[in-house]
This record gives structure tokens, C-alpha cells and sequence, in this order.
């Protein structure tokens, strides 16, 4: 990277694009109802670990996969990787869901006590409904945040919303987005967009003034 400057004005080139890696090695997870080639989806082996730096040592994240695998099968949460059609080989009972899928070929099993059910998969985004019971349910309150305190589950404080402003800046909230780190004037953690969010703050800032004018 190369750095010019002109007056009291830095410029930095752009930064090299990274390189490339032509025709990489693929994972393929299959449905155990079918035969080969049938199956789900491949990915390609780019992951790597601080231990496996050489391109025949890479291999695919375990947890990734899976998941990619359980969304596919119509949020199947409870199924899990196998290196055999039978599902009796688990991939979790020796790999933990950080190691490395190095393997060319993996099944996965939506129900242990039928390997080879045929069960249905979701083909495309548009027909994939969001598994708004799963998450609600896994306390996303509690999750940690980098970068600052956590927040017990039963706080309540909330600092007073700015007075006026169509575009209000951060402040810090004691309920904050966990996903984007966004600490907007919101009651619950929400996926929202920042259009959303500046509306919802000027509606309220609105609602505030109102309610404290004079009759």
C-alpha cells in the first residue's frame, strides 16, 4: 500500500485484493434418500485454523455447515453430519463445531431414528419460512456483547430520548441490537433497518412533546 500526501490531505491506495484460489477442493453434504450425485449443496474447502496453513490441510467449518444443512431441511435443528448413509458415523462424536469438515462427502441426518426418511428441503429462500419460535427461545438478552458490560436480564433503565433531531446520534442504551451493535432508542432488540429506526425515534420524540404541552 502506498501513501501520497497533497497538503494536509492523506491519500492511501487501495488495498490489495486478496488472492485467489482457482478450482478449490468442494465439500458435498448429501440426503441419505438419494443416490450419488445427487446432493444438497457443496462448499468449497477455504476454511483453515491456526494449525492447518497448507491448501491440502483446509477443509470446511463444522458448525457452517451444519447449520447450512438444518436450514435447508426446513430448519431440521436437531439433525447432525455423518460420513456414512446410515447416520451411524456422527461427525460431532469425535469433531466439536469449530474443527474442520476435510472430508469430500457428508450426510446429513434430520432424524436418528430414521437416517434414510426422506424428509423435505427447502429449495429456495422465498419458500423458507424463519424459525421465529427457535429464536426467540435462545434468550438473546443474555448474549455477550465485545466491547461492553453485559446487561443483566431484568434492567430497566433507559437514558431520556434526545429532545429534537431528525437524525438523533448513538447513545448508549441499557438494550442494544446484539446482532449490529446498534444502541438506537429501541423497547426490545429488533432486526431493523436505519430508516426504521430513525422513524421510530422522531415518532416518539413526537409522542414526548405532546404529552407535555399544556392542554
Amino acid at each position: 500500500m502506498t501513501t501520497t500526501t497533497d497538503g494536509n490531505v492523506r491519500i492511501n491506495s487501495a488495498a490489495p485484493l486478496p488472492p485467489s484460489i482457482s478450482n478449490p477442493a468442494v465439500v458435498a453434504f448429501c440426503h441419505p434418500y438419494y443416490d450419488w450425485p445427487d446432493k444438497l449443496f457443496t462448499l468449497p474447502k477455504l476454511d483453515s485454523t491456526s494449525s492447518t496453513t497448507s491448501l491440502a490441510s483446509k477443509g470446511v467449518h463444522h458448525g457452517t455447515a451444519l447449520l447450512a444443512c438444518q436450514i435447508i431441511a426446513n430448519n431440521t435443528f436437531s439433525g447432525y453430519l455423518a460420513i456414512d448413509r446410515e447416520g451411524l458415523q456422527r461427525v460431532d462424536s469425535d469433531k466439536g463445531r469449530d474443527e474442520l469438515l476435510t472430508g469430500d462427502r457428508y450426510w446429513f441426518i434430520a432424524d436418528g431414528s430414521n437416517p434414510g426418511d426422506d424428509y423435505p428441503v427447502v429449495p429456495r429462500f422465498e419458500d423458507w419460512r424463519f424459525p421465529i419460535q427457535t429464536f426467540a427461545d435462545a434468550q438473546w438478552r443474555c448474549s455477550e456483547v465485545p466491547g461492553r458490560q453485559p446487561t443483566p436480564p431484568n434492567a430497566k433503565s433507559m437514558p431520556a430520548p434526545p429532545s429534537s433531531s431528525h437524525n438523533p446520534p448513538l447513545h448508549r442504551l441499557e438494550h442494544s441490537l446484539r446482532a449490529s451493535l446498534c444502541t438506537y432508542h429501541i423497547q426490545s432488540p429488533s432486526v431493523l433497518v436505519q430508516q426504521q429506526l430513525y422513524g421510530y425515534v422522531r415518532q416518539r420524540n413526537i409522542k414526548n412533546r405532546k404529552s407535555t404541552e399544556p392542554s
